[in-house]
């Protein structure tokens, strides 16, 4: 399992952000089937706003951070071996 970090573009912060704070778009966390689910069951529980995505060999859910950086929880729908073989960042 591991963190992607997804640094971000100009113009995604006030100008007085930029001077003080490294600017990322969002950070990822790779999970379970069942972590993922867990996740959206416990989102729902706590009346958060969150989008689920379908990436084709992995799905993703966004929300917000109470600080408002973006936070993806993705898990894979097929398998490791078929992911790494399709994976164009091999």
């Amino acid at each position: 399992f591991g963190v992607a970090l997804f640094p971000a573009t100009d113009g995604q912060a006030p100008d007085a952000l930029k001077a003080r704070m490294v600017q990322i778009d969002h950070f990822a966390f790779r999970v379970t089937r069942a972590d993922f689910d867990a996740a959206l069951s416990q989102y729902d529980r706590l009346g958060l706003t969150y989008n689920v995505q379908d990436h084709t060999y992995f799905h993703s859910v966004y929300t917000d951070d109470p600080d408002g950086h973006t936070v993806e929880l993705t898990t894979l729908v097929v398998s490791e071996a078929d992911f790494e073989k399709f994976n164009p960042n091999n």
